[in-house]
């Protein structure tokens, strides 16, 4: 029976990285003494989730695919139909012994539920995922809070609204760390509520800073794309220079 490995990498959605785990297949064995690979039968299916993705986003996941006893021709893979798409940058085909990555899209162009069944040499796969609106909507996805001097503290305030009837508990964080900005807000939203973000910066140097605020809802289980928000703030020396080219 000719068998092919489905090994674990990362999965990498708008410049960050999570974890593509594949469930088991009905059937499987070992196929080394690596963790990472689960040999799968002919008749299994694997779920690759994508998630809720925004209608015009698109999220990606790279799949690792070795061949276990021959080589294997990953050519079909190229005529996924849309709005799920993949792309071999490592050659359309496998070596006995060896492995090559592909990376699977969902780019959804409507609302609502998308499911694909793919086959590579016995090696099932459902790419599945949601088109989705986003759960906030913020009067701006670019907050500027202006210039000040070094020690002073800079504030702005961003309204955004929930598109959910549900209530949802928020939690954020910032891509570069926070980098000076702090933000306050109600972490509960009870069912299409305005949500008030109050903004403040402040930092003993000079310079142009910025950053990026994401939202996520709290319990986030289906990988539901975050809101961003990019935050700037400049702040002057005693002569006016810091911000310059801003």
């Amino acid at each position: 029976m000719r068998r092919i490995a489905a090994l674990l990498l990362l999965a990498a959605c708008g410049g960050t990285a999570e974890p593509l785990a594949l469930p088991p297949a009905a059937e499987e064995d070992v196929c080394n003494d690596t963790a990472m690979a689960v040999c799968v039968a002919p008749q299994a299916a694997h779920l690759v989730p994508f998630g809720s993705v925004v209608v015009g986003a698109r999220r990606e996941l790279a799949l690792e695919i070795g061949s276990v006893e021959e080589a294997v021709s990953l050519r079909s893979l190229l005529s996924i139909p849309p709005p799920f798409s993949a792309r071999l940058p490592d050659g359309e085909e496998v070596t006995p012994g060896s492995s090559t990555r592909v990376i699977f899209a969902f780019a959804p162009t409507s609302l609502g539920e998308y499911a694909v069944d793919v086959e590579v040499a016995g090696l099932k796969l459902q790419l599945a995922g949601w088109g989705v609106e986003p759960f906030l909507v913020c009067e701006t996805a670019a907050l500027d809070l202006g210039t000040g001097a070094v020690g002073e503290t800079l504030e702005a305030r961003l309204a955004c609204d929930s598109t959910s009837e549900l209530a949802i508990r928020l939690s954020s964080t910032w891509a570069v760390g926070g980098n000076g900005f702090d933000a306050t807000y109600d972490e509960m939203l009870l069912g299409r509520a305005r949500l008030e973000v109050n903004i403040r910066f402040e930092a003993e140097s000079p310079g142009s800073f910025y950053d990026h605020l994401r939202f996520v809802p709290y319990e986030n289980e289906y990988g539901t794309e975050p809101v961003a928000i990019r935050v700037r703030a400049c702040i002057t020396a005693a002569d006016g220079s810091g911000c310059e080219g801003r």
